[in-house]
């Protein structure tokens, strides 16, 4: 059985799922004899993506580092669990398989305005409206490209036109 967190998964943070497996005793085999290995697959739509492996050295689980998987994109997630004799690694008869699917959401812009997002100009004096710090929270070091409006409501106060 697979496991993982019930937040929003977003490319920006690390993602870890981890997996649980018992083995049935028949009796002749004691289970403190045997040991599990599990083995981790991912896969985007029928592509196994073969370079994205578990950074966890505890193979029960499988975690990967911030930036590694795509913003709005879903994944399947496979485990296979293999029980082997330890002294001899001879390979049982039981396994087990588990999947699960889960989507990476896209987090969007963060805006950052120099002097704020609340500023006060003077209509007849330039001023730049500088917002190059902000950047795309799935990928920082894409290049954002800007659009700017103004918009002036209906309602004038006593200092003017109020411009959005």
């Amino acid at each position: 059985r697979i496991y993982g967190s019930t937040i929003a998964l977003y490319r920006w943070k690390s993602i870890s799922f981890y997996a649980t497996a018992s083995l049935i005793s028949c009796g002749l085999t004691p289970v403190n004899n045997v040991s599990l290995s599990y083995s981790w697959t991912l896969y985007s739509g029928v592509t196994y993506l073969k370079d994205v492996i578990t950074m966890s050295p505890d193979a029960r689980y499988f975690d990967v580092f911030p930036f590694t998987l795509s913003a709005s994109t879903v994944y399947t997630l496979r485990v296979s669990v293999v029980g082997y004799f330890s002294a001899t690694k001879t390979k049982l008869s039981q396994s087990a398989e588990d999947t699960i699917t889960f989507s990476v959401g896209a987090s969007g812009v963060k805006a950052i305005v120099n002097g704020g997002d609340v500023q006060v100009v003077n209509q007849f004096v330039p001023f730049i409206l500088d917002a190059s710090s902000s950047y795309d929270i799935d990928e920082p070091s894409r290049t954002l490209t800007y659009s700017w409006a103004c918009i002036v409501q209906s309602v004038t106060s006593l200092f003017g036109s109020v411009c959005l």
